[in-house]
């Protein structure tokens, strides 16, 4: 381990001979140090100092978290992403190419809505609660109430476009090239290719016919590097698909599979992948 203001694992290559995508990094639990965010920096990847990487956290390079990011659980962050907005414990994978504006709010805890009360006294023992109780010589036994009841994951798959100061509730996944508008309150999942808008969220529209959808999915266009099939053909949904499918047929091109940065805590070294 290095020693000094950087407080960190050395950088050591994981993986296959062949430097596959398998290929990650071990590196730090948090990133607050500045020699921290230059050297993630280097690597092509842009967070904030304020992260907190309790866990693991998987990024793919390029990507940028202006705002950070907050990692108890195993998170991916695809390549070519951005997100203006802080990326909270629920998030648990962002696939590629998502841009997500400044000011959305990803629900974290979730609190019982059938019990006596929806008040954290009724499933935390600690905090407030049992301190209280034992200013009063008394014990607290609060209910059973799992993570995965309190902080349901949420799901961004790739070329989903959050605009500015919508609402994520937790337990949703928002589909392949979703639209979601500017302070939606999105309580459902999304399905591919929807715009939804409102409060609550509802469908408005979809961006494409059925058929331009399925070939859209088809494709997998977000598999690859966009400099490898970029030009004047991108606003033609069709003339773009049958381009990528011709490079691809001509193996003019290959799937982008950059080495991934692996953020770890030391306790969870060799424990956690890839999250989906």
């Amino acid at each position: 381990m290095r020693t000094g203001r950087l407080p960190c694992y050395p950088l050591i290559p994981q993986g296959d001979q062949n430097g596959h995508d398998t290929v990650i990094y071990e590196t730090v639990a948090y990133s607050g140090d500045q020699a921290m965010t230059d050297l993630l920096k280097r690597r092509g990847i842009g967070l904030h100092r304020r992260s907190h990487l309790a866990r693991v956290a998987i990024l793919e390079p390029p990507a940028q978290l202006i705002d950070g990011l907050n990692s108890e659980h195993p998170t991916g962050i695809g390549a070519f992403t951005y997100s203006w907005s802080h990326i909270p414990r629920p998030v648990r994978s962002v696939g590629r190419y998502c841009s997500i504006a400044a000011g959305v709010t990803f629900a974290e805890v979730q609190h019982p809505t059938t019990w006596l009360s929806t008040s954290s006294f009724t499933y935390e023992d600690d905090w407030i609660w049992g301190e209280f109780a034992a200013s009063r010589g008394q014990t607290h036994t609060p209910a059973a109430w799992s993570e995965a009841d309190s902080m349901p994951p949420i799901i961004i798959e790739h070329d989903v476009w959050i605009g500015s100061s919508a609402y994520i509730r937790g337990g949703i996944t928002l589909g392949i090239g979703c639209i979601v508008g500017a302070h939606a309150v999105v309580t459902r999942s999304v399905p591919p290719y929807a715009i939804v808008v409102g409060n609550p969220a509802r469908i408005v529209r979809y961006r494409f016919p059925d058929d331009v959808i399925a070939a859209l999915l088809r494709s997998r266009w977000w598999d690859y590097a966009f400099a490898d099939f970029m030009g004047p053909h991108i606003t033609d949904v069709p003339a773009a698909l049958a381009h990528i499918e011709r490079l691809v047929a001509d193996d003019a091109i290959k799937p982008y599979r950059p080495i991934r940065i692996r953020l770890v805590a030391p306790a969870y070294l060799g424990k956690d992948d890839w999250p989906y």
